[in-house]
């Protein structure tokens, strides 16, 4: 298994999904970049990738056991531990995920508006202003560019 974290989660989305999940520890490494890189491309964001490292990891340890025996003999089964940590981390980190949606608000700047009069991929508005002062609905032959000159 390949496993890599360079100490620093703002190197690189993979190290931003370890960090956040919890899979830091060189010693007890818990899934494989390969793995990491797939979380990512499945979800929106870091914080959605390492939810998704969770669940998964939730799922891993809820099949096992964990066994103690203490000092004066009593013998405990704890079947849950690692799973539930990981549930609840992957319940917290799923809300973080939808906290990053920012709403936009276009042609405020002239900056912006420049930059969406350069954008040639970017579609026409149907609308603009005054285009009925002449009376009647302009042909709408002219480009972009020279209608918003």
């Amino acid at each position: 298994m390949v496993w890599s974290y360079s100490g620093d989660p703002s190197a690189s989305d993979l190290d931003e999904v370890r960090y956040l999940s919890g899979d830091i520890d060189t010693n007890e490494q818990l899934v494989s970049d390969a793995e990491v890189a797939y979380s990512i491309t499945k979800e929106y964001n870091n914080a959605g990738a390492a939810a998704c490292v969770c669940e998964a990891l939730a799922a891993l340890y809820s099949r096992e056991v964990t066994s103690r025996v203490g000092a004066g003999g009593e013998f405990t089964l704890d079947l849950q531990q690692k799973a539930e940590a990981f549930r609840l981390r992957a319940k917290e980190l799923r809300q973080a995920s939808f906290s990053y949606a920012t709403p936009i608000c276009g042609g405020i700047s002239i900056d912006d508006k420049n930059d969406q009069l350069d954008d040639t991929d970017r579609v026409r508005p149907f609308f603009k202003r005054d285009m009925f002062s002449d009376g009647g609905v302009e042909e709408r032959t002219e480009t972009w560019q020279e209608t918003n000159l």
